[in-house]
């Protein structure tokens, strides 16, 4: 929640009792407007952030405290500065009521003694929030003393009257006050009724991870949990897109108002499309690309355009497949791809390239030596031994059918034979394997 400040309490530091009034109108020549003044940032700017950039003011100096830069703190004794402030009647009597009377006193380590006060800024209604930032300042000049931005737990180390201080661990009560990028937030319960104007100091926050924050427009990714602001990140709770680091919010229960941070990355856990990157798309709850190996739910979703059983497929031989289109080559045989060409695995006719058969299961010319079932299924004599053979010289056979010359013989008397051409010298069993019907010693006479 952020607001301008107003008045509601009067801070007081009081040390020695070294007396020394000072009359209003004082204050070394500063302007009583409570105009900007200060440093710039440590590192020379304000960088750019959630909240827009402000200019750095110093609230000591604008509330009109002024030190003599000299005295040593540890051995010096400080003048306490009085400040009489009118105070408005408030009876019919006419008499206006005594001056209500500021003390202030305070000794800050390296910048000295409170010499001076402007008793006009200080009497001013209007400045009291940004005297207890000042006030809040002096206190802490000490344990919030730093040499650059490092030595800060959070935010920036600037030098301000009080010396270099890091301002974003002190209260707050313009967004100047704070550092660069940062703003001054201020609780709601704060905000007087009638004015919305904050009546206490506010807090310097960024908006980034774990900041400080009352509302969800506090936080760079708008969303506000337990008074410190999401990152963003990963599992943290969002209900829109823009409250993530990543853009995408995921809300699995459609009844549901709030979800969780996703990355929106491969792998990344989704609920739809919407909650991955570009090129990726939700299957199972995860995000996959569309490469092959990647799960799937539809062809749409893999650049092949094939997706069987929840994988993206390449549809090359050998590739996982449930009908042919899922197949380059057009032919998906016991649910893998096959080329169709000669000797490739098919369950009839129609898995096989033009001009070739299917038989025991492959693919086959009908030429010599070509797998078969019968010889119907070969374009030369026989098929033996569920090869193709033309029946030659020699061949092996199983029975006279199979040999061109009618002869089948195994001198050995085992199976398979060989095919014989009965003429004289040739093998024989018995002499119905010779022209001569004489077999003598396995040879035709």
């Amino acid at each position: 929640m952020r607001a301008l400040g107003t008045v509601t309490a009067v801070a007081l530091a009081v040390s020695l009792p070294l007396a020394l009034v000072v009359s209003c109108g004082g204050g070394g020549g500063s302007d009583s407007s409570g105009g900007a003044g200060g440093a710039t940032g440590a590192d020379g700017g304000t960088p750019d952030g959630f909240f827009p950039p402000a200019e750095p003011t110093d609230p000591c100096e604008v509330a009109g405290y002024f030190f003599d830069g000299a005295s040593d703190c540890n051995v010096v004794r400080c003048p306490e500065l009085t400040c009489e402030c009118p105070v408005e009647s408030d009876t019919d009597s006419g008499v206006p009521p005594p001056p209500d009377v500021i003390t202030l006193s305070a000794c800050v380590p390296g910048v000295g003694c409170l010499n001076l006060a402007d008793c006009n800024r200080i009497c001013d209604a209007s400045f009291e929030l940004t005297k207890q930032a000042c006030e809040g300042r002096i206190a802490a000049a000490s344990s919030q003393s730093c040499e650059s931005n490092a030595e800060c737990v959070v935010g920036e180390c600037r030098d301000e009257s009080v010396g270099k201080i890091c301002v974003d661990t002190m209260q707050c009560s313009e967004d100047g006050h704070c550092g660069g990028g940062s703003a001054c937030l201020f609780n709601p319960a704060s905000l007087d009724p009638d004015t919305s104007l904050p009546t206490a100091l506010g807090t310097c926050a960024d908006g980034l991870a774990d900041s400080p924050c009352f509302e969800d427009d506090d936080c760079a990714f708008g969303r506000c949990s337990s008074s410190r602001c999401s990152a963003g990140l990963p599992g943290d709770s969002c209900s829109f897109n823009s409250q993530c680091a990543s853009g995408f919010c995921r809300i699995s229960d459609p009844t549901s108002q709030s979800g969780a941070c996703v990355t929106g990355e491969q792998g990344g856990s989704c609920a739809d499309d919407g909650d991955c990157g570009m090129g990726l798309h939700c299957s199972g709850g995860a995000c996959f690309s569309n490469e092959v190996g990647q799960n799937c739910d539809s062809d749409e979703q893999c650049a092949s355009g094939v997706c069987v059983s929840g994988r993206c497929r390449g549809g090359e031989i050998g590739s996982f497949c449930e009908d042919d289109p899922d197949c380059t080559g057009g032919f998906c045989v016991g649910f893998r791809c096959a080329s169709g060409g000669f000797l490739a695995p098919c369950a009839e006719a129609a898995d096989c390239q033009s001009g070739l058969a299917c038989a025991r299961q492959k693919c086959t010319d009908g030429a010599v030596g070509s797998p078969c079932a019968t010889a119907a299924d070969c374009n030369v004599h026989a098929c033996v031994r569920s090869a193709c053979s033309d029946g030659s010289t020699g061949t092996l056979c199983d029975s006279d059918d199979d040999c061109t010359s009618n002869r089948c013989a195994n001198p050995a008397g085992v199976e398979p034979g060989e095919c014989t051409p009965g003429t004289p010298g040739s093998a024989c069993v018995s002499g119905s394997d010779c022209v001569s019907m004489s077999c003598a010693g396995n040879v035709c006479n």
